[in-house]
């Protein structure tokens, strides 16, 4: 399938807080399907930039993000999101390469599979969602930002071919779960739930996702509201 990914609104880089930026892209797919998808630059001071869910570096993106610092670390957050691994390593091929279960990363891959500070500042959090499926988020304590790949999707728009499935699936304007991620690959209730509490005990006050707008508006809401669910034993408390 030919894939191209082209920058949004010309933007290469656009501020989400102090010390973290997103590079917003779309990937066309072809018959008129364009999925939104987001890097995620964490500044980390003398640590270097962490990139989280790599996008093509072009001239541009290079260039913005060297007057920012030099790229230490690129994270693949799961297996769904390392298409652009591969080139932003040979880009950058002093930076560390993280990622965790169930994707097929270099040797060199550090993998994760637990949590901790992946460097001051910045935390993760590995979640064994399902069958071979395991996400790594972060926490930038900076900004206060949660930063999630596909643990949660916010598909505020979506052309007509992709609407549809959007739709079926129940993920068409508004954080959600779909459909087939609930029945497929969330199956580990008990991680879910471990997620939840290590999220919260962060006084996070935005979710960057990488499908769709950052969640601003009633973060620590939403992320309740999707995770209850998963809870065996009644339902989880928002703080």
């Amino acid at each position: 399938m030919d894939r191209r990914v082209l920058p949004v609104d010309g933007s290469r880089l656009t501020a989400l807080g102090r010390g973290i930026w997103a590079a917003d892209r779309e990937m066309l797919l072809g018959a008129g399907i364009r999925v939104p998808i987001r890097m995620v630059v964490i500044g980390t001071g003398v640590s270097g930039l962490i990139c989280y869910s790599p996008v093509p570096f072009d001239e541009v993106t290079t260039e913005a993000l060297a007057g920012l610092g030099e790229v230490s670390c690129l994270v693949a957050p799961n297996r769904f999101h390392q298409l652009f691994l591969e080139e932003a390593a040979g880009r950058y091929p002093g930076a560390e390469i993280v990622g965790c279960a169930h994707t097929d990363l270099p040797l060199r891959t550090k993998r994760l599979d637990d949590s901790g500070s992946l460097v001051p500042g910045v935390e993760y959090f590995t979640v064994p969602a399902g069958p071979r499926f395991s996400e790594i988020t972060l926490y930038h304590d900076l900004s206060e930002t949660l930063v999630v790949s596909d643990l949660i999707l916010n598909f505020q728009l979506a052309t007509r071919p992709l609407r549809w499935v959007l739709r079926l699936n129940g993920a068409l304007g508004r954080p959600a779960h779909s459909r087939i991620q609930r029945w497929v690959r969330f199956r580990r209730r008990a991680e879910l739930a471990e997620f939840y509490h290590w999220a919260m005990a962060r006084p996070f006050r935005q979710i960057v996702v990488a499908h769709g707008p950052v969640i601003r508006e009633q973060a620590r809401e939403w992320l309740y509201r999707l995770f209850t669910p998963y809870f065996t034993n009644g339902k989880a408390k928002v703080r």
